[in-house]
């Protein structure tokens, strides 16, 4: 019995390095792969990558929500700023079930891989947005039920076909703040997605300060998570929106980098990024010219007097809800 397993155990061993030695004969190509003695750059250069995608969506889950609107719905919001002062161009792209996810484009000043190679990491092309802050006046409730708020602080994106009603209100009020807007979109496929303005009416700052005013919040560890009564100012744009630059870029999504680019431009011209006075933001971009879009004039008043959700909010939901409460948009 002994010899008949030791027979067998040297058969299966002939055959494995028969099979062994055939495999040797046909590796096949294998020069494209990283080789041992790129191993090290390649790891170093792989933990770049991930760092940077850590920071990105540490980024993007601290990052403020974007408002925006259902198909066929309509929201009120309470302007928080004072004036059009914050506008850069950024690259969008699409997750299903998920927050859409952006980039800030570097191409005024440096070559952008997200513009210079198409759908390069999925991204559309860069498009023109200007930034505003706004109370939302929709309830807010996460899907757990543990926090529930009457208002929700947003950023408003608006791109270039919607930004002429914003710079009419601007010219014809003096300022945007304490402006109250009605933002309705129609069922169409292409409609905006924070919908078209209507002027409603003005509140001044004391009706602003006493509707949104609220006390320090801090985490169960006790750290400051917002300032007092940070929900009655705009954002801080400049420690929001980053000054992006075509090398961060491509650390994270990859493409080639133009031939002398390096060094050459990047950097040397700060005019096109961003709009506002915040720390690392120029204060020099410019908007495109206005364009034609169409907006509805009303009876302009300034009141002082209690904020509340007008009768539209009343049972509306959060479509954020739908999707992940846990991306910023």
């Amino acid at each position: 019995m002994t010899g008949s397993i030791r027979s067998r155990i040297a058969q299966s061993s002939q055959k494995n390095q028969s099979a062994q030695r055939s495999s040797a004969k046909g590796d096949g190509d294998t020069s494209w792969a990283t080789s041992s003695s790129q191993l090290d750059e390649q790891t170093e250069k792989e933990g770049r990558r991930r760092a940077v995608l850590d920071e990105q969506r540490a980024k993007r889950y601290n990052a403020p929500w974007r408002f925006w609107i259902g198909k066929g719905e309509q929201a009120d919001v309470i302007i928080l700023d004072d004036k059009i002062d914050f506008q850069i161009y950024e690259h969008e792209k699409f997750v299903k079930g998920k927050q859409p996810v952006h980039e800030s484009c570097p191409g005024e000043w440096e070559s952008c891989p997200l513009c210079d190679e198409e759908d390069l990491g999925g991204f559309k092309r860069s498009t023109f947005v200007v930034f505003l802050s706004v109370i939302d006046l929709r309830p807010y409730e996460s899907k757990d039920g543990k926090i529930k708020r009457p208002w929700q602080k947003r950023l408003l994106p608006i791109k270039f076909d919607s930004l002429g009603a914003f710079k009419r209100l601007e010219e014809r009020e003096g300022t945007l703040r304490g402006c109250q807007v009605l933002m309705v979109r129609d069922t169409g496929q292409r409609s905006a997605a924070i919908g078209v303005p209507e002027f409603l009416e003005r509140f001044d700052e004391a009706a602003i300060m006493e509707a949104f005013s609220h006390p320090e919040e801090k985490d169960d560890k006790g750290n400051v998570t917002k300032e007092a009564n940070a929900d009655c100012s705009p954002y801080s744009y400049g420690h929001i929106f980053q000054k992006p630059s075509g090398e961060h870029l491509r650390e994270i999504y990859g493409g080639s980098a133009p031939a002398g680019s390096s060094g050459d431009n990047a950097g040397n011209r700060q005019e096109g990024w961003g709009g506002g006075n915040d720390p690392g933001v120029s204060g020099t971009g410019q908007a495109p010219q206005e364009g034609e879009e169409a907006s509805k004039e009303g009876e302009i008043r300034t009141r002082t007097r209690s904020i509340v959700p007008s009768d539209r909010q009343k049972g509306q939901t959060d479509l954020r809800e739908e999707l992940d409460d846990e991306i910023p948009f």
